[in-house]
């Protein structure tokens, strides 16, 4: 909770500090925050409906496998176990095919971001690094605050990132959860 509150602070100062300090590096820092949210954007997009379509696999798969060791007996007495078997064998796979497609992007996710966030390290090193050897219109210094202002930037995108996939698959979760809940029984009392 404190990262969520933080992140969004230390990054709007960040963005302040390097407009009052470094002004002409600035481009680079709204650009690299601009590119890294619109490719998370892109690969986080829909996140939450591949995350409900797993739990409904999953709950199909709980399903037979509980409905199998309830009438375990009835199966066997009427030789039933290859058909249940089938049958979870079926759930099973539907799973993993629901299941694959949002670990795929999970997987793809944190090299993705670590790929932007170093290639906007290297960009503000030779961008920095002209500015001060060729045009000499910025010290080293300067490159030296803007290396640590872009990074004080980049790390809370991270961070909020990084968050993002657990909180798609828990409102997900708590989607099916409240589901269950508001569920009408179909046995009810007398």
């Amino acid at each position: 909770v404190i990262i969520l509150m933080q992140a969004p602070f230390n990054i709007v100062l960040s963005v302040i500090i390097t407009g009052l300090l470094v002004p002409r590096l600035l481009w680079l820092m709204l650009a690299a925050m601009v590119l890294i949210s619109l490719v998370l954007l892109l690969l986080l997009r829909g996140m939450q409906e591949l995350y409900r379509r797993r739990q409904e696999k999953l709950d199909n798969v709980n399903n037979i496998l509980q409905e199998g060791l309830a009438g375990v007996r009835v199966v066997k007495a009427f030789v039933r176990e290859p058909y249940e078997s089938q049958r979870f064998d079926k759930a099973a796979q539907d799973l993993r095919g629901a299941a694959l497609p949002p670990a795929f992007r999970n997987a793809l996710f944190m090299p993705t971001l670590m790929a932007l966030m170093y290639t906007s390290i290297a960009a503000m090193y030779y961008f920095g690094g002209r500015l001060v050897l060729l045009d000499q219109v910025m010290s080293l210094g300067e490159v030296v605050i803007f290396s640590n202002l872009l990074v004080a930037v980049l790390v809370p995108i991270a961070m909020l990132a990084y968050l993002i996939p657990y909180f798609e698959a828990g409102e997900a979760s708590l989607q099916r959860i409240f589901e269950v809940i508001d569920d009408v029984a179909e046995v009810q009392d007398a």
